[in-house]
């Protein structure tokens, strides 16, 4: 169950991090990137998490060889 709920954690902040970073893009203009740096630094913020989470719950059981 641990498992599977950490893989969702990474595929949820993946994606969330994507629309953040779309959202971002989108909302740019010329001479003003705040928009832009900020959707792009909570992207990775959200990502990076995402990932933490799904490394906590499942990282033990992936690297089993």
């Amino acid at each position: 169950m641990l498992e599977r709920l950490g893989k969702v954690c990474g595929w949820v902040g993946t994606g969330l991090a994507l629309i953040i970073g779309v959202w971002g893009l989108m909302t740019w203009r010329a001479g003003d990137g705040a928009p832009l740096y900020l959707g792009l630094l909570v992207a990775v913020v959200v990502f990076l998490i995402g990932q933490a989470l799904r490394y906590v719950l499942v990282g033990s059981k992936e690297r089993q060889f």
